[in-house]
């Protein structure tokens, strides 16, 4: 079979056929284009060569024989074919990240679009047994934050990043991670006020006395496509991202006032709002901030309240209709208009949904108005058509498919579908004692399936959660049970608990993250502390199990 080939001759260009072998996938594009050959036809009265006399003017005659031309060659390349996700049902447990003689936290778990694993962490030390560092090495002697990824297959660490120093504090509000469509990696983490910028940024980092927002992207093999810094004079050092449907990086930032301003990124175009408190109050707001997918600034807006209420949050997500945002305020976030707060003065959970244009879509607040505690927002997790969103309460709210368990604090997951409404809640409690959070309490939705699965832990002293008696399975006796709950995630009732033991004391171990790879595998981050009264010295695993491994 005959192909074809450009070569470029004094300007013009000369076609001639080659031997491609005996592709039927090639014939087969050939022969569907047709149309193409036809117009090329017409469009060539002469036999004479196509001129290149500046054919990329749409007023040039050549400019349609060119464009032509060049979408009839496309026609006949092979097409580009994504990165294979290979099926997987073989589990596995990673080498140790981190050597346990420091803290190492891994606060962000991803899968990419060839099912491996991706993590975003911080550590005091250079990681041990890993691949040689991509771009760059640990910086400096505090805290760093490191990007790995992990093959699906096995495991075994494919390559390891550091983005510079951060805060002192393992905080997870100082680090995040997400996926573009095409399985790049976006990241953002927050600088130490002394660390110096890494060479080659969009934007430099402004000052070492302050804090800065360090961004990048990622290709999924570790190349660093770029890299920028965000610079505000009132940022304090919290920062989360995700990405949007359009395939914008949304940042979420953490900003006070000083007795004159709320200083927003000077990066950025001036912002589409003004700030919600006056500067004397000296109060923490946020910055929401768009950037384009290759670290352009797009927009910035201020989110808070104009109450001299403190807001803090604590998750992200993002799907096909928008952004959530999940934290805590003593006030109205944007205003009462998007919705109230029901005891305001006191700290009470809040979801806020973006649209894509930074302007406020909706506001809710699970809780209830008791004005004699104080509450606070957890985490979020995306489901197929909603938003899951954990918080903490004294009391009882919405109608549970289970009951407040009192007197003592509990934990509450509420499910929002995409326009706000509430579409069920429940509550977890120990009954007389609070609920402990030894780390955090991801949730997963199955793929195909409206099941939800999480864990969720038992007290230190052993106990575990109230009013479940006929639903769990497993013996336990060491301190923090870990429990593995299976929802019916389109009524929000709870149908089994697992209990498995955690580690024997002074040990423990505790899920942080869960997902699902395109594998078929499920990912999850494990933190272990090998003894409790020194807990300065944690590392961590990635575990991997087939789904079957499910209740």
């Amino acid at each position: 079979m005959q192909g074809i080939s450009l070569n470029f001759f004094q300007g013009k260009i000369l076609v001639q056929t080659i031997g491609i072998g005996n592709h039927c996938d090639m014939s087969k594009r050939i022969l569907n284009n047709t149309l193409f050959g036809l117009l090329l036809m017409l469009s060539f009265p002469s036999c004479r060569p196509l001129s290149l006399n500046n054919p990329g003017d749409f007023d040039s005659k050549s400019n349609l024989q060119t464009r032509l031309f060049q979408l009839f060659l496309q026609s006949l390349m092979p097409p580009v074919i994504p990165p294979q996700c290979p099926v997987r049902s073989t589990p596995w447990t990673s080498p140790k990240i981190g050597s346990g003689n420091t803290t190492v936290r891994i606060h962000n778990v991803i899968t990419l679009n060839n099912g491996d694993v991706a993590i975003i962490g911080n550590t005091l030390e250079t990681l041990p047994n890993m691949p040689i560092h991509k771009n760059t090495g640990f910086i400096g002697t505090q805290r760093n934050v490191f990007l790995l990824v992990l093959s699906i297959e096995t495991g075994e660490f494919k390559w390891v990043d550091y983005l510079g120093e951060t805060l002192t504090s393992d905080s997870g509000n100082r680090s995040y991670i997400a996926k573009f469509s095409n399985g790049d990696i976006a990241v953002v983490h927050s600088t130490t006020a002394g660390a110096d910028g890494i060479s080659g940024a969009i934007s430099g980092k402004a000052s070492n006395v302050i804090p800065s927002v360090f961004v990048a992207r990622y290709s999924a093999d570790g190349e660093r496509k770029w890299h920028t810094y965000l610079d505000s004079a009132r940022f304090l050092g919290e920062s989360l991202l995700t990405i949007n449907s359009e395939e914008q990086i949304h940042i979420f930032a953490s900003i006070n006032s000083n007795t004159t301003s709320y200083d927003p990124f000077g990066e950025f175009p001036a912002p589409l709002n003004s700030a919600f408190n006056t500067p004397s109050q000296n109060v923490r707001d946020f910055i929401h901030a768009k950037l384009s997918g290759d670290g352009s600034p797009i927009a910035q807006a201020f989110v808070g309240s104009s109450s001299s209420s403190e807001e803090f949050f604590r998750s992200v997500a993002s799907d096909a209709s928008g952004v959530y945002l999940i934290g805590t305020s003593q006030g109205n976030i944007n205003g009462s208009g998007f919705g109230t707060n029901p005891a305001s003065g006191y700290s009470r959970p809040f979801v806020a949904k973006f649209k894509n244009d930074l302007s406020t879509e909706w506001v809710r607040y699970p809780g209830a108005g008791s004005a004699t505690n104080d509450y606070s927002g957890i985490d979020l997790s995306p489901v197929k058509d909603g938003i899951l969103a954990w918080s903490t309460t004294y009391e009882t709210f919405g109608s549970p498919t289970h009951p407040y368990v009192g007197p003592g604090l509990n934990h509450a997951l509420t499910k929002y579908s995409t326009t706000g409404a509430m579409s069920w809640n429940y509550f977890l409690g120990y009954g007389s004692n609070n609920v402990e959070i030894p780390f955090g309490l991801p949730y997963l939705q199955l793929a195909g399936s409206d099941t939800l699965y999480s864990y969720g832990y038992g007290s230190s002293g052993g106990t575990r959660y109230s009013g479940f008696s006929t639903l769990e399975s497993g013996t336990t006796s060491n301190p923090y049970p870990i429990a593995l709950k299976k929802v019916n995630g389109a009524t929000g009732t709870i149908e089994k608990i697992n209990y498995s033991e955690n580690l024997a004391s002074p040990s423990l171990k505790a899920i942080q993250q869960f997902t699902q790879s395109c594998s078929g595998l499920l990912i999850s981050g494990q933190s272990t502390l090998p003894d409790t009264a020194q807990n300065s010295k944690v590392y961590a695993n990635i575990i991997a199990l087939p789904k079957e491994s499910l209740p």
